[in-house]
């Protein structure tokens, strides 16, 4: 009798041991599958983001090349604009529909985001319908600042996602950090770009403020380029490695020519 009970007590631990292996062996299976399912998403909320500045900067290219160039704004620069911006629109569109419910506060960002790009765009018409020598530079100073402002608020929207899910999936989460930090060292080399390109349109001498500026993004493109080279070390891919490094070269091409 006492043996029957003895097995029955030891068949009954193997199989609580087992049923814990199982929840155990489930709950696990389940969590892999949950992260890889956030991830997923992540990923392609993120990818839909990071499209945004990409579309907008287009905009501030074919502005900026019209208003600093003097040029006349034609049909074809208006078909040019309109082109972009319609781009730009389907951009947000696309974002908004990949985080659908999911994160309300987040598309509400978006929108707002979306909501200051239009009342750039208003001021830049104004600029732009006027005659190449009646612009005012310094408006259209004012308006590149406000640009930059909407950029870093559409900039920071991955960090209101699940940067958990991101963190949990080394590769996912090294690449697009990469994939941001090649957005942030343009945001961070724009300000040279306008102040350098306010005083050609302008045809006047750097100011001690213009310089104080490209001083600061001298600092700011060597601290997004050391960050990039740890990120690109960190995923170890070669041809990943050999892209940065010509994309590096390229880069430093520019300095000497606004340093002369």
């Amino acid at each position: 009798m006492r043996i029957r009970w003895f097995f029955l007590l030891c068949m009954s631990a193997i199989f609580a041991v087992m049923a814990i292996a199982a929840v155990t062996n489930l709950s696990a299976a389940w969590q892999s599958y949950d992260s890889a399912r956030r991830t997923r998403f992540e990923v392609k909320v993120v990818s839909q983001l990071l499209e945004l500045p990409l579309k907008v900067a287009a905009e501030r290219v074919i502005v900026t090349n019209i208003v600093t160039g003097r040029l006349a704004f034609g049909d074809t620069e208006s078909r040019q604009l309109a082109d972009a911006r319609g781009s730009t629109e389907q951009a947000f569109a696309a974002a908004l529909a990949a985080i659908g419910a999911a994160r309300p506060r987040q598309a509400e960002v978006v929108r707002e985001a979306l909501g200051g790009l239009q009342g750039w765009r208003s001021g830049v018409d104004a600029l732009l319908h006027a005659a190449p020598a009646d612009r005012d530079m310094g408006r259209f100073g004012a308006l590149a600042s406000d640009l930059f402002r909407i950029l870093a608020q559409v900039e920071s929207l991955p960090d209101a996602g699940d940067t958990d899910a991101l963190r949990s999936n080394a590769t996912a989460g090294n690449a697009l950090a990469l994939a941001r930090l090649g957005w942030t060292l343009r945001v961070s080399a724009a300000p040279m770009a306008t102040t350098l390109l306010t005083a050609i349109g302008s045809a006047r001498p750097l100011t001690q403020a213009d310089l104080e500026t490209i001083a600061s993004v001298d600092g700011a493109l060597r601290t997004d380029w050391e960050a990039i080279d740890g990120y690109t070390y960190r995923i170890g891919l070669p041809s990943l490695t050999e892209a940065v490094g010509a994309a590096r070269q390229r880069f430093d091409g520019f300095a000497p020519l606004y340093r002369a």
